[in-house]
């Protein structure tokens, strides 16, 4: 999963969406960075990488993480970053890459189920427990709990970043 952009960067995640209205955006970070010391990320916007600026990272689970950049508050000046998505890092802030697990990959993924159509997108992993969940951020600001269990998954479209279910009768939304 980790690619090279030039001899010096290399993938360390990507961006799912906004959060709040103070410029955080949710992430997955696939590699063990210092986030003590990283001062910024790179973006490949317009074909070129171009660094933001940590202003502020916290972590919200073992991949997850809210970021905010230097001089990026509005929704209008998040856009084309999410629309970059990839985020890279210097080599030498990459301590080691995280071990990828299938649930984490489908971060940032469309949910429709069969009967229901789009529940949302896939915006985090609730894996606190033996039945681990995916958070799933709803058009109205809602988020709901929907099991990852490959008994309710019917195809998943990695070119379409779209994952089909067919959840069980009665399932609360």
């Amino acid at each position: 999963m980790i690619e090279r952009l030039d001899e010096n960067l290399v993938e360390v995640g990507y961006l799912i969406k906004s959060h709040g209205l103070n410029g955080e955006m949710n992430a997955v970070i696939d590699a063990v960075l210092d986030y003590d010391q990283l001062e910024c990320l790179f973006l490949k916007v317009g074909g070129i990488a171009t660094p933001f600026f940590v202003a502020d990272l916290r972590e919200t689970s073992s991949r997850g993480v809210l970021i905010r950049f230097d001089d990026v508050v509005t929704q209008e000046q998040m856009r084309p970053l999410l629309s970059a998505r990839v985020l890279y890092a210097h080599r030498e802030d990459v301590l080691e890459t995280a071990e990828s697990e299938d649930e984490y990959e489908l971060m940032g993924y469309e949910l429709h189920d069969e009967k229901l159509g789009t529940l949302g997108t896939i915006s985090g992993i609730d894996d606190a427990t033996a039945n681990v969940l995916w958070r799933v951020a709803r058009s109205n600001g809602d988020e709901i709990l929907v099991p990852v269990a490959e008994d309710y998954v019917v195809e998943v479209d990695d070119s379409k970043r779209i994952i089909t279910v067919l959840l069980p009768e009665g399932f609360p939304l």
